[in-house]
């Protein structure tokens, strides 16, 4: 096929593979399960407690279900086991029609809901992540700095005056006579 004016051909091929996924892979699938793979396209992977968190036990154990049974975004790991994931270009069908769903006030509502989730089992950085997927740089920077600040003080609370002479080694040294 030639290739589109403007475009290479690596960036051709994509586009003709997200427009595949989109008619062949995603039309035809039921309304339901449509919906629920678009709003968890906003996850990496698909985490039983995430899922559920996202779109409720319901519609979350309906969404792993068919994943699971039709054999969809599986990718094995390391250990053998195999967890649901989204393939890139098939999240991006997934998001665009996302966009098309929801408004950009419930798309954030969710956004929040999953990083304040995340950051309270201690994985801000997949809130960060998700933030940043989403264009969020701002919050995404805000979060950051809070995990930064809270690690911090952490460590503060922990290691007591050692935690000075660690952050500020000149700090915790008496001084010598010149």
């Amino acid at each position: 096929t030639p290739l589109e004016p403007g475009r290479s051909d690596d960036e051709s091929r994509s586009a003709r593979l997200v427009a595949f996924l989109d008619e062949e892979v995603f039309a035809p699938l039921p309304e339901r399960l449509k919906r629920a793979l678009c709003r968890a396209s906003l996850l990496d992977d698909l985490d039983p407690d995430s899922v559920r968190l996202l779109l409720g036990r319901v519609d979350g154990d309906y969404l792993l279900a068919e994943v699971a049974r039709r054999d969809l975004f599986l990718r094995p790991l390391p250990d053998g086991s195999r967890v649901a994931s989204f393939h890139p270009l098939f999240r991006e069908v997934l998001r665009r029609r996302l966009g098309e769903q929801v408004t950009a006030v419930e798309h954030r509502r969710r956004l929040a809901r999953l990083t304040r989730y995340w950051t309270q089992r201690g994985d801000s950085a997949r809130g960060i992540r998700a933030l940043l997927d989403a264009g969020d740089r701002a919050a995404a920077e805000r979060l950051f700095d809070e995990a930064a600040a809270g690690t911090t003080s952490e460590w503060h609370r922990a290691l007591g005056p050692l935690a000075v002479e660690l952050l500020h080694p000149a700090a915790g040294r008496p001084r010598t006579a010149s």
